[in-house]
């Protein structure tokens, strides 16, 4: 089977459909893991999936190499791409230039416009294709016989969920430029609580009404979820131990921005954890004694 037809084939699969493939199945539509054809795979699944896409492909890669788990290069750089919220494309149709920068602000720039304009670059290409499949439905529809009517339920269900595609992309550059624009509404630079201040402030919430949880790495999806971070990252940041003067530093932000209330919950937070943190070892302790 050539090159194209493989791409074709992967292009007709719905993301959600990947994981009924066996390692055999994924090894020829891939050409035995070329890197053209995985990045193409992985760009079938949304954003927030591509991360379990590649993870997915990799046990596929062991399954099919049991005596060799040296994984292609590649796979590191596609991780390296999704954990900075790249969206990962085919390489044909990923843009040839990439700005470069000295600063750390501009760098992080720089990643968001490329990434817009490969979501751009995607909705284009599914809008064309969108207009190519509404024409082919509006010719057989008339004319359709038992056969052909599968073929239109099939078009149309492609038709939905290249729409649904579009929208996501559409969001997810908005929300870049929401995210990344230099100037907000006073025209300051914008400003953002690092993963580790997202953590402390929902553990501050939690804190005040009692909810702690008994391990808080078990919060990372959330936490990666509410912070834009990568989970692995979050597990890191939720065992890291939560300082006074971390708290002090966030609770001034809140303070400035006339958020008294807010404020004196992160205040409270490293008290409210050493409280919960004596009692959890007391009931480990009284258990011991039980048993």
């Amino acid at each position: 089977m050539d090159y194209n037809e493989l791409k074709k084939r992967i292009d007709g699969i719905r993301y959600d459909r990947i994981p009924d493939m066996d390692e055999f199945s994924v090894k020829m539509l891939t050409d035995n893991f070329k890197e053209p054809l995985v990045r193409r795979l992985i760009s079938r699944a949304p954003l927030n999936y591509q991360k379990w896409a590649l993870e997915w492909i990799e046990r596929k890669f062991r399954d099919c190499n049991p005596f060799n788990h040296i994984y292609p290069s590649y796979f590191q750089s596609l991780r390296f791409d999704i954990d900075c919220g790249i969206f990962i494309m085919p390489n044909d149709d990923e843009p040839t230039a990439t700005p470069k920068s000295t600063t750390k602000e501009a760098t992080t720039k720089s990643v968001s416009q490329k990434d817009s304009k490969k979501q751009q670059t995607r909705i284009e290409k599914l809008e064309k294709e969108n207009a190519e499949l509404k024409k082919k439905l509006a010719q057989k529809t008339d004319t359709a016989d038992g056969e052909e009517i599968e073929e239109l339920k099939d078009i149309k269900q492609l038709l939905t969920e290249k729409e649904a595609i579009i929208k996501e992309q559409q969001s997810l550059i908005d929300d870049y430029s929401a995210r990344f624009d230099p100037k907000d509404i006073k025209k300051k630079k914008v400003c953002a609580m690092t993963g580790k201040q997202h953590v402390i402030l929902f553990l501050a919430v939690l804190a005040h009404h009692n909810r702690l949880p008994n391990s808080r790495k078990t919060m990372s999806y959330l936490m990666s979820f509410i912070a834009s971070r990568n989970e692995s990252t979050m597990v890191d940041y939720l065992g890291d131990a939560i300082s006074k003067d971390e708290c002090e530093k966030l609770a001034q932000v809140f303070d400035n921005e006339k958020q008294p209330f807010i404020a004196g919950l992160i205040r409270k937070l490293p008290e409210k954890l050493e409280i919960d943190k004596i009692e959890k070892n007391r009931t480990k302790a009284l258990k011991k004694t039980n048993k």
